[in-house]
């Protein structure tokens, strides 16, 4: 088995379609400087379960409006490329049960350096962060909200992380490692991808 809990024993396990997404980008500039604009739109793809840890999804509609730059640093190395997004979500209001309105628009942003150490192999180190507008933090939560907790809280976080990629003629293989740094109301931990 691909999970190393053959059975949901933690009763914790969701599966299921959960949203989907449109996105329209524009590259507006290329070549050493690039820069991108992009649009999408995010919805759910029916009613699904919103409550708890392991829930699917918000169940919220969103807008996304991002755009993306980069780099190369010839003047420092021809191999260094520096990257960076930043992209602001505006998400549909949710209904607590006292009929409160309650929004959890956020930003995300995120800055990645890469190496190339030859014409496949690259390097890379990043950092990125994300500040919920809105929201409620996790001591704010009371008998009228508590159902939101997994829809509006108010998450913000930094990650760093690095890795390494290999470029063959159709695919691209990497590995990489991120970890929580700081935030507040998030999760805190590690992944290897």
């Amino acid at each position: 088995s691909f999970f190393p809990v053959a059975i949901d024993q933690c009763m914790c396990w969701n599966s299921g379609w959960q949203d989907v997404n449109l996105v329209v980008r524009y590259n507006l500039v290329s070549g050493v400087f690039a820069l991108t604009p992009s649009v999408s739109f995010g919805t759910p793809t029916h009613s699904y379960e919103d409550i708890g840890e392991a829930a699917l999804g918000r169940n919220l509609n969103e807008v996304r409006f991002t755009i993306d730059a980069g780099r190369q640093l010839d003047m420092i190395s021809r191999r260094l490329i520096v990257s960076a997004r930043y992209g602001y979500a505006v998400v549909q209001k949710a209904e607590d049960s006292a009929g409160n309105l309650v929004g959890s628009n956020r930003s995300n942003g995120a800055v990645e350096g890469t190496f190339l150490l030859s014409r496949r192999l690259a390097a890379r180190a990043a950092w990125a962060w994300q500040v919920t507008h809105g929201g409620i933090a996790s001591t704010e939560f009371n008998d009228d909200n508590f159902l939101l907790f997994a829809r509006v809280l108010r998450d913000n976080y930094h990650h760093v992380g690095a890795g390494v990629s290999f470029s063959f003629p159709r695919v691209d293989v990497f590995a990489r490692y991120i970890t929580y740094v700081a935030g507040t109301d998030t999760h805190a931990g590690r992944a290897f991808t």
